[in-house]
């Protein structure tokens, strides 16, 4: 609109069809809004006729400013259309994100429930020693009164707690880890309150493209209650054995009718 007034001259008949033909081809192209642009140069287009032709302005330069006015205003409105799709895509792509986050962020809380209520303690830890912890699940606190962050911030925790009658079997039986690619040993280790519990550890080895160890994934199960009834077992069948060698060598035998 400004444009319009600023350039003067010429005479407004010839302006005529671009005032009058252009606004309708945009009107049903375009939303209302964005046409306003178009609609703000053909108005700047008439009015440069107006006042250029009151100025006597030769027509050659009157049509050229006043198709100026109107390209600018095919401009304006291109770049508002492009501006409000640009917008709605950002918006969508905004629902999309917030969508997924929301996902992601279920399935997290999931797994994390998951891996609370387990048994099973799943951690990795570098395929080095002192096989440090990379990761451990909560509910390890639940068994060994320990928090993950005991395990993460000292890199050798784990093997400190190791009851110092089984960590030599536990080393020695990693190097089947390393050769097979997967090992499970049981041994005792010790829990915050000082008790020793027997733990099932399965670990599995991951390797990278070359063939190189990268890390351990394991699994921690506490199996102090199966050990117990084994060894429970294991002192009535000593029992057995020493009342059965106290007998005598003679046995007798008895007949099930009692004679």
């Amino acid at each position: 609109l400004v444009t319009g007034v600023l350039l003067d001259g010429g005479q407004i008949d010839a302006m005529l069809p671009y005032v009058a033909v252009v606004p309708l081809v945009f009107a049903s192209i375009m939303p209302w809004r964005p046409w306003i642009p178009a609609f703000l140069g053909l108005l700047g287009a008439g009015l440069t006729a107006v006042v250029g032709a009151r100025h006597g302005l030769a027509p050659e330069v009157l049509e050229l400013r006043a198709l100026l006015c109107v390209a600018l205003g095919l401009v304006g409105a291109f770049l508002d259309q492009a501006r409000r799709r640009l917008l709605v895509d950002l918006a969508n792509e905004g629902q999309q994100l917030a969508s997924a986050r929301e996902a992601e962020t279920q399935q997290t809380r999931r797994l994390r429930t998951i891996l609370a209520v387990n048994p099973v303690t799943v951690y990795t830890c570098e395929a080095a020693e002192p096989f440090a912890a990379t990761f451990i699940a909560h509910n390890v606190e639940t068994t060994f009164g320990f928090g993950p962050s005991s395990f993460l911030d000292d890199p050798g925790f784990w093997a400190s707690r190791i009851h110092p009658d089984d960590a030599p079997a536990v080393f020695e039986g990693l190097a089947a880890l390393f050769e097979l690619g997967r090992h499970a040993h049981e041994y005792r280790w010790r829990a915050s309150d000082g008790r020793w519990v027997w733990v099932y550890d399965q670990l599995v080895l991951l390797r990278d493209e070359q063939g190189q160890p990268l890390e351990i994934i394991g699994t921690w199960m506490d199996i102090t209650e199966r050990k117990l009834v084994e060894r429970a077992v294991e002192a009535s069948e000593k029992r057995l054995q020493a009342t059965l060698a106290a007998v005598p060598d003679t046995v007798l035998r008895l007949k099930t009718d009692g004679a």
